[in-house]
């Protein structure tokens, strides 16, 4: 679906995705995408371990673990 190897992978979120401005519990990143979000970097300041609540925004890198679900 998205072309992503198991392991480690560095996503963006590019401008006009429908993900940006959602939290990642909101985008499903977990649970409908089957993906992990270890960081996120937001204007050059990176937070580890973000939570389901925190809000994702256009320009935003993630590293992600996993692999998409096939779902």
């Amino acid at each position: 679906m998205y072309h992503l190897r198991e392991g480690l992978s560095q996503l963006q979120v590019i401008p006009g995705s429908s993900l940006a401005g959602q939290t990642l519990e909101q985008g499903g990143w977990g649970q409908a995408l089957g993906l992990t979000v270890l960081s996120i970097s937001h204007q050059g300041r990176m937070r580890l371990a973000p939570g389901r609540d925190t809000r994702v925004e256009e320009g935003d890198y993630l590293i992600v673990e996993g692999i998409p679900s096939a779902d």
